[in-house]
């Protein structure tokens, strides 16, 4: 029996997920993550494994910000806001 001198993958310094993160830009390993959410979704979907294919939506629903948190509802008039918090909800307003 031959014995390897080769690294294992998992243990190889290239092949590590970190490695290859840090050579692909933010928007492109978005971009990759969503096409492989699809992809696994579409698996998912011929085999039938249907808790996946609703979990890979779940996911691409997130990263697209389609699944927003209840916000609280505002306890105090505009009139009885501060400076400051008037700002702060303008600003709120305006990424939406």
């Amino acid at each position: 029996m031959k014995i390897s001198n080769k690294t294992p993958p998992e243990n190889n310094p290239e092949h590590s997920p970190r490695k290859r993160q840090k050579t692909l830009s933010p928007s492109t390993s978005r971009e990759k993550i969503l096409r492989d959410l699809e992809a696994m979704y579409e698996a998912a979907l011929i085999s039938k494994n249907y808790s996946v294919a609703l979990r890979a939506i779940e996911l691409r629903g997130k990263e697209l910000g389609l699944f927003n948190e209840k916000k609280k509802e505002c306890q105090k008039s505009l009139d009885e806001m501060t400076e400051e918090e008037l700002l702060a909800l303008l600003n709120q307003s305006h990424s939406l």
